[in-house]
């Protein structure tokens, strides 16, 4: 059987930013700073007069949140919590914080997004060299192993019930870091700029010219372009797509966005989706959740949120569907500009 895998380079992030009005390169009041940390490459975009010690600062906080929150880290608390039997461990602050929002999302999308699917990701290892579907009693055992409601959080410390259960926060970590360094420009005086994640982004202050910045989401269906622009003048965008990682087996696309409830990538009609939240973790956590529930539930989810007045679960969001359509929550439309050929603009 022959397959072909693919794995979009890392320049094609899931999100674009763009600054409308810079001047041109050589007197651009914005540098940008490029690293790579938590399997991703990160932009800060600040301005020229933030000087090399806060950029600095930013790629140190960067990594020590990638030693405590990777599962893949061997010394990260993590790892610790995932080798360990049954029992309670005590976190530290930031892990504890990302764990809280985990849980959070968790428990509000009765498991769409599932912080104990690491040993989903695991068995298919879709970013490995030769990944293959596996076998169907393969994935049934491995869904007893999975459950966020084996997890019970009490301040800083988390217990499991069973050996099996394991972390992975990879569905919320990078929105928590990101989250961490525009707190940590704004702490040294920076009025404004952009953190990019790839997936996800955070945005500091207005343009100089006192207008929102404008993100640029990725078209799912031809990721060099620009399916649709988000103004917006603070907060966050978290994107989760099919689109970056994932391979093809008899002509079926098996991406690294699990469905908890199958074993198998989700089938929800998804492409892609679009949140943006005030809380970055959050946001990164609803990206998955809203993408495994598809866009009819997640409309539904949506509108319960705001008839519950549930504000610790705040956000608005976007769908590119399969079908070509685009589906969109009521409190973004004016915010978003549609640029897609591929998907129709939204009702």
């Amino acid at each position: 059987m022959k397959r072909q895998i693919f794995c979009t380079i890392v320049l094609f992030s899931l999100i674009l930013f763009s600054f409308l009005g810079c001047a041109s390169k050589n007197s651009d009041p914005y540098t940008d700073t490029y690293l790579f940390a938590m399997d991703t490459v990160i932009t800060l975009r600040l301005p020229t007069s933030v000087g090399d010690d806060i950029r600095t600062h930013c790629s140190a906080r960067i990594t020590e949140l990638e030693q405590l929150l990777s599962r893949t880290v061997p010394t990260s608390e993590i790892t610790a919590f995932n080798k360990m039997a049954a029992g309670s461990y005590l976190f530290s602050e930031d892990t504890s914080t990302v764990i809280a929002s985990a849980v959070l999302i968790a428990q509000s999308t009765n498991g769409a997004y599932d912080p104990t699917v690491a040993p989903l990701s695991q068995l298919w290892n879709i970013t490995g060299t030769s990944p293959t579907v596996p076998k169907t009693n393969a994935i049934q055992n491995c869904l007893k192993t999975v459950g966020y409601e084996h997890l019970t959080l009490e301040q800083n410390t988390l217990t499991k019930d069973m050996d099996s259960i394991m972390l992975d926060l990879g569905g919320c970590a990078k929105g928590y870091a990101c989250a961490a360094c525009v707190e940590l420009l704004q702490e040294n005086g920076v009025e404004n700029g952009i953190v990019s994640f790839g997936g996800n982004i955070g945005v500091i202050g207005q343009k100089p010219d006192g207008s929102p910045w404008r993100i640029g989401i990725k078209d799912p269906a031809a990721p060099e372009s620009i399916a649709g622009y988000i103004l917006i003048e603070e907060g966050y965008i978290s994107v989760s797509g099919d689109y970056e990682r994932y391979f093809e087996a008899d002509g079926v696309r098996y991406h690294h966005i699990f469905d908890r409830n199958t074993g198998f990538p989700a089938d929800s009609g998804v492409r892609s989706v679009a949140v943006y939240a005030k809380d970055a973790a959050k946001a990164d956590a609803l990206s998955t959740a809203l993408f495994v529930m598809g866009a009819k539930e997640g409309i539904v989810f949506y509108r319960d949120m705001i008839k519950s007045q549930n504000t610790a679960v705040s956000f608005e969001a976007i769908w590119y569907l399969s079908d070509g359509t685009t589906v969109i929550t009521d409190g973004i439309r004016e915010q978003y500009e549609h640029n897609s050929v591929h998907f129709s603009a939204p009702d």
